[in-house]
C-alpha cells in the first residue's frame, strides 16, 4: 500500500475528506496507480506519524504548474479554466488560487511537473 505523509496545514482536510487529491512529485519507486489503496499520514517521524485515512486511489494524471504565470497548462496550448482552477485549489486544500500557486512557488519555484493523485 503506497504511503502519503503530508504537511501539518492539510492534516484536518484529509481526515475529514475535505482534500481528496494531491500534487506531488513523481515518485523513483514503485508509482501510484488507479485502484491502489492509498494510506494518507501526518507526521514525518515513526514515533510522530498518524494515519488520517485510507482511500483508494481513483486516479493518477500528469501535471504541470506555471507559477510566473499562475496558470495549469492542459496541452495544445490550452490552460485550465479560472474556475476550474479555482475549484482545483480547494480540492487541493488551499483557500485561494494565490494560496495554492504561492506554496508551489515556495517549495518548487516557477514550474513544478508532476502528478494528480486523486482519491
Amino acid at each position: 500500500m503506497p504511503a502519503l505523509n503530508f504537511h501539518s496545514r492539510f492534516a484536518a482536510a484529509v481526515a475529514q475528506g475535505e482534500k481528496r487529491q494531491d500534487v506531488r512529485l513523481i515518485r523513483g519507486r514503485r508509482p501510484i496507480v488507479v485502484g491502489d489503496t492509498l494510506r494518507l499520514y501526518v507526521g514525518q517521524r515513526p514515533e510522530r506519524r498518524r494515519l488520517l485515512r485510507e482511500a483508494e486511489c481513483l486516479g493518477v494524471v500528469p501535471i504541470v504548474l506555471d507559477m510566473v504565470k499562475c496558470e495549469m497548462p492542459l496541452g495544445d496550448g490550452e490552460v485550465m479554466p479560472y474556475f476550474a482552477l479555482r475549484n482545483f485549489a480547494r480540492n487541493d486544500g488551499f483557500a485561494s488560487i494565490d494560496d495554492f500557486f504561492e506554496w508551489f512557488r515556495k517549495w518548487y519555484g516557477d514550474r513544478f511537473e508532476g502528478v494528480l493523485i486523486q482519491w
